[in-house]
């Protein structure tokens, strides 16, 4: 890990995510400071793919792999790079033929969710 991909991770969490990342050099749990630095910090800051494009893939993948928790986390994340509920729908559509319906629909339903709540913010 880099040794500033920490503070990339803070910036990044709190751009994409719109939340402050608690966790620094002196954290106890290691597994955290590592994954969560090396994700954030060093992958998500390459060149090569937008923001955008990273969430897409993550959202992608959240879906498929059925990870509900970190699929909501995601989506908030995706609402905030300015994706609509119809673009995240039309995903989850494309998705339901390839890797299934069940869930599919539960992503659907998740997005509304992170959707109705962040109208409620505003």
């Amino acid at each position: 890990m880099a040794p500033d991909s920490l503070a990339k991770a803070r910036q990044t969490v709190r751009d994409y995510l719109g939340r402050s990342l608690d966790v620094d050099e002196d954290s106890p749990d290691e597994f955290l400071r590592i994954t969560v630095g090396q994700l954030f910090g060093d992958v998500w800051g390459r060149p090569g793919l937008a923001w955008r494009e990273r969430c897409l893939i993550t959202v992608t993948t959240m879906i498929v792999q059925g990870h509900e928790d970190e699929l909501r986390h995601h989506l908030q994340g995706a609402r905030r790079l300015g994706f609509t509920l119809e673009e995240l729908e039309e995903v989850c559509l494309h998705l339901a033929y390839y890797v299934g319906f069940p869930g599919a629909n539960t992503a659907v339903k998740i997005a509304r969710g992170v959707f109705a709540e962040g109208a409620r913010e505003t």
